[in-house]
């Protein structure tokens, strides 16, 4: 890349994302200090520039890992033609010698040799393959766990929002009965002043 300056200008959408993911990067390492820096009665735990400098420093912008495993299967494509190469002209007097004498191991050199070629670009393209397909399951596994827990905490609100409208709901006959006890006793008290009176009268 040359020294020209380039300008960088992010969307609206973009900006939002970018917020995003620096919060949650401060909130990842907040809850790494904590676990590391925690001693326990601490109320309060102070993030120096320490901190933050050693963390900065683990922290690394990774390259996209298919795009990696492309360029290896390349790499060993390239090592592999490479050595037949080196392998034709080392022997090339012998296969020439077959060629010209023999035609038909020379067929058949010919024929191993493209079948072995193939065989071996097809063993990597398997393995790169395969690679990038456990990377995947990974991932989703890693959706799955979030997803998963998600639903947990979703399932424990709901939990928890039904056993206190149980509790409001003892709360409420709670006041009832109290309220009706309250109610009978004054009823009671009212009936005795009647019964006292037509006593006193008679």
């Amino acid at each position: 890349m040359d020294n020209k300056k380039v300008y960088i200008s992010y969307t609206s959408e973009a900006e939002k994302a970018y917020e995003a993911l620096t919060g949650d990067l401060k909130k990842r390492i907040e809850d790494f200090l904590i676990k590391e820096k925690y001693v326990t009665g601490d109320s309060e735990i102070e993030i120096t520039v320490s901190d933050i400098e050693r963390i900065k420093n683990r922290i690394t912008i990774q390259s996209d890992p298919k795009k990696e495993k492309k360029f290896l299967l390349l790499g060993y494509t390239y090592i592999i033609i490479g050595v037949i190469l080196f392998l034709i002209a080392f022997f090339w007097d012998d296969i020439e010698y077959m060629f010209m004498n023999d035609k038909f191991n020379g067929i058949l050199g010919i024929m191993g040799f493209g079948i072995t070629l193939f065989g071996l670009l097809l063993v990597f393209a398997i393995s790169v393959k395969t690679s990038n397909n456990i990377s995947e399951i990974d991932d989703l596994n890693k959706k799955y766990t979030k997803y998963n827990n998600e639903t947990i905490n979703i399932k424990q609100f709901e939990k928890i929002a039904e056993i206190y409208d149980l509790l409001l709901l003892l709360k409420e006959k709670e006041i009832q009965q109290k309220e009706d006890l309250e109610k009978m006793i004054k009823e009671k008290e009212i009936q005795e002043d009647k019964d006292s009176v037509k006593i006193e009268m008679k």
